[in-house]
């Protein structure tokens, strides 16, 4: 597999879909160190995310995870902010600054594939890059359960079903005395989906799908609020 041409589309963020995967096979150690490792074997290491990112597949993601943390390139703020994302938390502030100062700083120095210095700092920015993508990966599986979801019927009150084509155009409609308002409606389902939208500090890094998909939704939002009747007279 040619490491660099495929580490350096994905640095651009260009797409690897075409890109022919070939498995290397390199085993190490349980006492091995990064230390120990040749350069070419260091660019080895990105194998699984490079996998993760062309099939989408979690276990190839947390495989790579796993590798820089047995190699102790990655130290415990790393894991601990990998953990959350995980369990489908969100970034807190703390963790919002120390993620974009590790891609502000490697974005800021010189490419050298040469260098072993430059390597583990390469690594140690697809980290944190996979920590992104299983982050956005979470987000749009909360927007697809929200897409799906049915509202339970009450008495008197009519159900719509929120799919792409009436999304932004059927309202809930109370036949009788109203319970919730449009608006504590719109809130309670997009809760969790505003809950956990990254707010960062510099640029995003994120599919232009997951974007439209988020826009989407803030659209859903709006139309449900100027909607609303409930109050008027």
């Amino acid at each position: 597999m040619n490491f660099k041409r495929i580490l350096s589309k994905i640095l651009k963020n260009e797409d690897i879909s075409e890109e022919q995967i070939i498995m290397t096979n390199e085993i190490y150690s349980s006492n091995e160190l990064v230390e120990d490792l040749s350069l070419d074997s260091l660019y080895t290491l990105t194998q699984s995310l490079i996998i993760g990112i062309k099939t989408n597949n979690i276990f190839y993601y947390k495989n790579f995870f796993e590798e820089l943390e047995h190699l102790q390139i990655v130290d415990k703020k790393f894991i601990q902010i990998k953990n959350n994302i995980l369990e489908g938390k969100m970034y807190n502030r703390d963790d919002k600054i120390f993620v974009y100062e590790i891609k502000q700083n490697f974005k800021k120095s010189n490419i050298d594939w040469e260098s072993r210095y430059w390597a583990i700092e390469l690594l140690k920015y697809l980290y944190i890059k996979g920590i992104d993508i299983m982050d956005m990966m979470n987000k749009e599986k909360e927007i697809q359960k929200y897409k799906d979801i049915k509202i339970k019927p009450k008495e008197g009150m009519k159900v719509v079903q929120l799919t792409d084509k009436n999304i932004r155009t059927e309202i809930f409609r109370n036949r009788n005395n109203p319970t919730m308002t449009l608006e504590e409606f719109s809130d309670k389902i997009m809760k969790n989906i505003e809950a956990n939208k990254e707010v960062t500090i510099g640029p995003k890094e994120v599919k232009e799908e997951s974007l439209e998909e988020l826009r989407k939704w803030d659209e859903f939002k709006d139309n449900l609020q100027k909607g609303n009747t409930y109050r008027r007279g």
